[in-house]
Formats: C-alpha cells, structure tokens, sequence
C-alpha cells in the first residue's frame, strides 16, 4: 500500500489476479504470491513465473491502468497456463499472450539437479 493509503499497481494486480485464480483450472498446481521486491523499480508492474526444474520467466512494464488491469491479469494466468504445460517452462515468443510477448526482461536457466 502506498503511503496514501492508494494499492499500488502491483498491489491491483495481485488482487485481480487472486480474484481469477479462484476459477482457475490450474489454482490448485500454482500459488500466487506477493514480493516486497524484484529490483526492477524503473520498470514498473513485473511477475515472475518460478517452478523446480523450469527455466524462470521475469516479466515487466506489465500494464494495468484501469483500462488493461482485467486484460493483463488474464494474459498473466494465460502465459502461465502455457508455462505449466511445458516441461522444462520454455515458451516461445509467438506462443506468449501478446500483451507478454516483448515484456521478457529475463529468462533465467533451470539450475541442474544435483543427485
């Protein structure tokens, strides 16, 4: 919250975000969670999609003015759905919802498994 008691943008989303969850398909194989931060100050609005063994996704200048708010937390759970689906988390550029396509900050390499 900010300090003049107004949510904050990721704060909007969050909450658009586990409002969708509830009727979700996947709610029960992902949780969504809030972070105090992600480092990306300057870039506004960011999710992250993070699972064992699958490339982790940063995703920023995500847009959610009251115009985009609905549009983005479904392209979000949409692009998460895809992830999901993936076994090792890769998704192509073209198969991204659009409004996530060029909005890829980071792709970050699954670690190895260590027997």
């Amino acid at each position: 919250m900010r300090t003049d008691g107004i949510a904050s943008e990721g704060e909007q989303l969050l909450h658009q975000l586990q409002h969708l969850h509830q009727d979700w398909d996947l709610r029960e194989d992902y949780t969504i969670q809030s972070v105090t931060c992600m480092g990306v100050c300057d870039r506004s609005c960011a999710v992250a999609f993070v699972s064992p063994g699958k490339h982790t996704y940063l995703f920023i200048n995500l847009p959610v003015t009251k115009e985009y708010l609905d549009s983005t937390a479904i392209a979000v759970l949409e692009c998460a759905s895809l992830y999901h689906s993936k076994s090792d988390g890769m998704m192509a550029y073209r198969d991204r919802p659009e409004l996530l396509r060029s909005r890829v900050l980071a792709r970050i390499p699954s670690m190895p498994r260590l027997n």
